[in-house]
């Protein structure tokens, strides 16, 4: 078979599958914060939840166990639209000019003309190797998807997709590190997690990364410098640090570990007065256990309760509802609007144990998706001060599909805005009181930001 004759098949073979899977989106409602997992042939849909980000605060390294050590379940999260007010309604679509009709959204087999006409010509006379159908194949989808200019629709070849989808699960190890992006697309450590292989080999905050086991990663996705960087325990991998104050770059090898990271931390404040509650993930036991922590804590008698959402990279979003069930009396929690203009509102209910107790939270640039629509909603109502630096304003949802050779393309299906209709998206949450410090550890002695909201509460000012 020539190679147009592949192309031809395999793209017809995926325009068929856009089709399905959009005609499926307009059966279902979007029923995760952030990817809704759809096999080509079904409607009724599984669902993962997990933060897609430019920069992630906890993917690469941590492995969040349940109470039990099992891995994370899919969930179905489905949500009944209330009769409330939406205050504005979605913009309509740009109109479409005669002369778009039948160029712009209608691509079909009769386009590639072009795309084979040049590919023809290269066969015949470029002097050089050239690359493999499937390498052909990717380079085009994702170009195709680049011109989206949305940072989140983006496609994955197979070995990417199979790490992403273990990292999911909760079944993946790395080398214990909380990772940014700066404005020049570096790759750089946030801080490494206490006693993980990451701290151990020497990693300092503010090191970039610029080569993974020797490849040069500038302009790489965050998705694929956390996939690379994955890997069995026990297996080495070699990371270039370029550190401030050092002349030269140089390699540390680590080696790769299993890393389990509690998804609650707590302790007890200014002589029992102030209970400080750290959440680490939104996934399946967050809910349950942070309830348990915050019960205890007001059984004990504390009167102000620190709720700290710094690098916290989202999860799931009926913890986020679940977590706002806690704290927040019966209203509405996010409004989601769709690409098709439809709406859905998600709410809280009544009669959770904290949803007096007085609140401080904590948030930071890393603080994204689930931990903004919390955020966002708790200051939307006047529930607690925010403290610290505006979020990193990551408020869409995308469908994830499947290609029969295990490779994944995502596309953003809605956006999320705040009980009082506030965009998220691009935006973030803008503290109350603006402290900007990024501390070794969170919530130890040397945490300033954690110093200046006990202040806060003490003084009240």
């Amino acid at each position: 078979m020539t190679l147009k004759k592949k192309m031809i098949a395999r793209w017809g073979s995926l325009l068929a599958t856009i089709v399905l899977l959009a005609v499926a989106c307009t059966q279902a409602q979007p029923t995760a914060e952030i990817q809704v997992v759809r096999e080509t042939v079904e409607v009724t849909v599984p669902v993962v939840v997990t933060q897609i980000v430019e920069r992630v605060v906890t993917r690469e390294v941590i492995i969040v166990q349940d109470s039990a050590g099992g891995e994370v379940e899919t969930l179905i999260v489905t949500a009944t639209p209330a009769p409330t007010q939406i205050p504005t309604p979605t913009p309509a679509p740009t109109e479409r000019s005669p002369e778009d009709i039948g160029q712009v959204g209608d691509f079909d087999a009769a386009d590639l003309d072009k795309l084979f006409e040049v590919w023809g010509q290269i066969e015949e006379n470029f002097y050089g190797e050239l690359p493999s159908d499937d390498i052909l194949t990717d380079a085009i989808i994702k170009a195709t998807l680049e011109q989206l200019n949305d940072r989140y629709t983006i496609y994955y070849p197979p070995e990417i997709a199979k790490r992403m989808n273990d990292g999911f699960r909760g079944d993946f190890e790395g080398i214990g590190a909380y990772v940014d992006t700066d404005e020049n697309g570096y790759f750089f450590i946030v801080r490494p997690i206490p006693n993980t292989p990451a701290f151990q080999a020497g990693i300092k905050p503010g090191d970039i990364i610029t080569h993974v086991d020797g490849e040069h990663i500038v302009g790489w996705t965050t998705d694929e410098v956390v996939a690379i960087v994955r890997g069995p325990r026990g297996e080495p991998v070699v990371l270039t640090i370029q550190r401030e104050g050092t002349a030269e770059p140089f390699d540390l090898t680590i080696i790769r570990d299993r890393i389990v990271v509690p998804v609650v931390e707590t302790q007890a404040l200014a002589d029992g007065k102030i209970g400080y509650v750290r959440l680490v993930s939104f996934n399946q036991v967050a809910s349950q256990q942070l309830e348990i922590e915050v019960t205890n804590h007001i059984n004990n008698g504390v009167e102000t309760i620190i709720f700290d959402l710094r690098d916290n990279g989202g999860g799931l979003l009926d913890a986020a509802v679940s977590i706002g069930d806690l704290f927040l009396d019966e209203g509405l929690f996010v409004i989601i609007r769709n690409s098709d203009d439809t709406m859905e509102q998600l709410t809280t209910g009544d009669g959770d144990i904290a949803e007096s107790i007085n609140m401080v939270v904590l948030v930071n640039e890393n603080s994204a998706s689930a931990s903004e629509l919390l955020a966002a909603a708790l200051k939307d109502y006047g529930r607690a001060t925010l403290i610290g630096t505006t979020t990193f304003g990551k408020g869409s949802v995308q469908n994830v599909f499947e290609i029969d050779d295990g490779s994944q393309y995502r596309i953003t299906k809605a956006r999320f805005f705040s009980p009082n209709d506030n965009a998220i998206n691009q935006v973030g949450v803008s503290p109350d009181i603006f402290f900007d410090y990024r501390p070794e550890i969170l919530g130890d002695e040397n945490d300033l930001t954690l110093q200046r909201a006990i202040e806060f509460i003490l003084e009240g000012e």
